[in-house]
């Protein structure tokens, strides 16, 4: 805990007391643009109030590789997001980038719940690889098929103390000082952190929720490409790559001397079925091959930890999913069937505005799952 701020990674690191929330905000800051998301809690559903998108000219609000992630400018635009859009909730639900956590799967002996968490505290610093004093770090339990066999009676609980195989355990961590540059740029601003959250955790909310079944989620955005596989309700691969769109964008432009705008706007609405055979085999199936290769090892991977279970399908979200080709593209290339991302799927809000939400689906899957966040009673 730091101040009012909650840490949400897996296994939770909730309040004590419960209080109804009727409205959660939730914000997804990438490195050119900002997504806001609020939604309200009525009894019959879960209501979309509010949402907006916010590019800037620059790039930088978010810096991979740099000792300060978060730009101090990103507090100011998100008060000015809030007044034009009228929105005047003061606690918010804020990604953290998975490029700047540690998520792992790690396989503790067969053990009880209370077990399990005493093993923790030993064995996780065998994989932060910094003193546990300078992360905050979770963990929950792989929701398998084999554990649910296991349980007696049909409870659904998975941790029993007679367990006979051994329990898969997904940690992760993040460091106390991006969590605190966190606070301190929305502070300055006048906000309450409710809760940080890896981004994949609030993905996996949005375009998952209570499904059952092996999912693997490519989020691509303009600089980074997280993948990650969702079995069963829990993370259990997560990965990020330095390939996006702004690479394949950099490369148009100069290939044939246009604007990045004009690139951007090129990729967009030919994609795949760009008229260039040239650029077509020269740069863009080089650069998503380097991804769909990612996408391959984290299958494999999947795979091979978990031999008995089957990815059912591929999820694309992120500003550059939307690429023409890019889904057959990827389908051909792993032999498994990709969809598009829909995080408002599960929520209520006017037919009129169903297609222009459609179109921005692939833009908004974690600041949805954010807000959903905040939506939990505590």
């Amino acid at each position: 805990m730091f101040g009012d701020m909650t840490i949400e990674l897996p296994g939770g690191f909730s309040g004590l007391f419960k209080k109804k929330k009727k409205r959660g905000v939730g914000i997804d800051i990438g490195n050119s643009s900002i997504k806001i998301v609020e939604l309200e809690k009525k009894e019959d559903g879960i209501f979309l109030k509010n949402y907006a998108i916010t590019k800037v000219d620059k790039e930088g609000l978010i810096r991979p590789g740099s000792s300060k992630i978060i730009s101090n400018d990103v507090g100011e635009i998100v008060k000015k997001i809030f007044n034009d859009i009228e929105l005047k909730d003061k606690n918010i639900n804020v990604a953290i980038p998975s490029f700047a956590s540690l998520i792992t799967t790690i396989e503790l002996p067969p053990v009880s719940e209370k077990e399990i968490e005493q093993i923790i505290q030993v064995e996780a610093p065998k994989y932060i690889p910094v003193p546990l004093s300078e992360v905050v770090y979770g963990w929950e339990v792989v929701n398998s098929k084999q554990a649910k066999d296991e349980t007696e009676d049909g409870d659904s609980s998975l941790l029993k103390a007679s367990r006979k195989t051994p329990v898969k355990v997904v940690l992760a961590s993040i460091m106390k000082n991006i969590s605190q540059e966190y606070e301190k740029v929305f502070e300055n601003s006048g906000y309450n952190i409710e809760s940080l959250e890896v981004d994949t955790f609030a993905l996996k909310r949005s375009m998952i929720g209570a499904k059952k079944g092996n999912f693997l989620i490519a989020d691509i955005g303009s600089c980074i490409t997280n993948i990650s596989v969702i079995s069963n309700g829990s993370v259990v691969v997560n990965r990020s790559i330095d390939v996006g769109g702004s690479r394949m964008t950099d490369l148009l432009s100069q290939a044939m001397k246009i604007s990045k705008d004009r690139a951007e706007k090129i990729i967009g609405s030919q994609g795949l079925e760009i008229d260039s055979q040239d650029i077509k085999k020269q740069i863009m199936i080089p650069l998503l091959k380097n991804i769909s290769d990612d996408i391959k090892k984290a299958k494999e991977g999947f795979e091979e930890g978990y031999p008995d279970s089957k990815l059912e399908s591929i999820l694309l979200t992120g500003g550059f999913s939307q690429m023409k080709g890019l889904k057959d593209f990827f389908s051909n290339q792993l032999g498994v069937a990709v969809a598009d991302s829909n995080p408002w799927e599960n929520l209520k809000y006017p037919d009129k505005i169903k297609d222009s939400l459609k179109s921005l689906s692939p833009y908004f899957g974690t600041a949805v799952g954010l807000a959903l966040r905040g939506l939990i009673e505590e």
